[in-house]
């Protein structure tokens, strides 16, 4: 499945020159280096940051897009005991307070972490993990 690009993460840096060698300034490390070729899950391996309440909705719904093709799958004992089952979730809110579930694509197994904190609003992530 295709992701949106505005949920894909923006990499990117600056580089610096010192005597015919380039140094980066700045650089988001890419969560692919260590990770498979998988057709089906390149486009959800990337770091998506949630910051705002959009933000989540949009992360939910993606997972959501993903399960329901068979793409992904969740993994239920990876699953907050504070967050409610994840086939409960609702895109558009009403979230609990905490809410984190783990993933794992059907076909190269790659895992993946949904988290954030709603009630104060301290933002969350979409990440690929570290196999």
């Amino acid at each position: 499945m295709k992701v949106p690009s505005d949920f894909l993460a923006k990499i990117g840096g600056q580089t610096a020159r010192l005597g015919g060698i380039f140094f980066t300034l700045f650089e988001v490390i890419s969560p692919r280096k260590h990770m498979p070729d998988c057709e089906k899950c390149k486009d959800l391996r990337k770091v998506f940051k949630i910051k705002l309440p959009a933000h989540l909705k949009q992360a939910i719904s993606i997972a959501q897009e993903n399960v329901a093709d068979n793409t992904i799958s969740v993994i239920e004992n990876g699953t907050g005991n504070w967050s409610q089952p994840f086939s409960q979730l609702v895109a558009t809110g009403a979230w609990d307070d905490i809410v984190q579930y783990l993933f794992k694509c059907n076909f190269c197994g790659q895992r993946f972490q949904l988290n954030a904190e709603t009630y104060h609003g301290g933002g969350g992530e979409w990440k690929p993990l570290a196999k």
